[in-house]
């Protein structure tokens, strides 16, 4: 069964995707940081993809996300523009969740 707009499910995934789930916790080693954060955003992404509500063209999106994301910061011939490609898809799921959230605090 897959989750129609408003229901929690995709409410979650907006949320995921666009880094909501994730504190932002003070650590002074960056390198531990950023560690910490690739791992939790490679584990959001495999989460979702492993979700039965997700698959079909849906999972290979999300996967294809995924793969972009790493591409990013392992990839050393990744063009300059990758990153500001990448914003602009993560930004339609920060705009869905942000529009979720303003109606259901419109409904009370």
């Amino acid at each position: 069964m897959t989750s129609l707009p408003g229901s929690p499910g995709l409410q979650r995934l907006f949320e995921r995707l666009r880094g909501e789930t994730v504190p932002g916790r003070s650590i002074t080693n960056p390198t531990s940081r950023f560690t910490k954060v690739l791992r939790s955003r490679s584990g959001f992404f495999d989460l979702t993809a492993a979700d039965p509500r997700w698959h079909g063209h849906r999972c290979q999106e999300i996967l294809r996300a995924r793969e972009e994301f790493c591409r990013l910061f392992f990839d050393p011939e990744v063009p300059a523009e990758s990153a500001e490609g990448l914003r602009k898809y993560f930004y339609g799921f920060a705009h869905a969740a942000r529009m979720l959230h303003y109606r259901r605090q419109r409904r009370g």
